[in-house]
């Protein structure tokens, strides 16, 4: 259950980070950042969901 919690969490946060590097942020010096540490993110999530659906967490 605290896993389900957990990838809730990272994949929110990415949504936030990717809208803010498309939206108000877009052509600053911080959105590039953003937008890498967002698709981390999405990425990690969805591994951990692929993790958790294979019954290996």
């Amino acid at each position: 259950m605290i896993l389900w919690a957990f990838v809730t969490l990272i994949l929110f946060s990415a949504l936030l980070l990717g809208l803010a590097a498309i939206g108000p942020l877009k052509g600053t010096a911080t959105a590039r950042p953003l937008g890498w540490v967002a698709g981390v993110q999405a990425v990690l999530g969805l591994v951990l969901v692929g993790v958790r659906l294979a019954g290996v967490a």
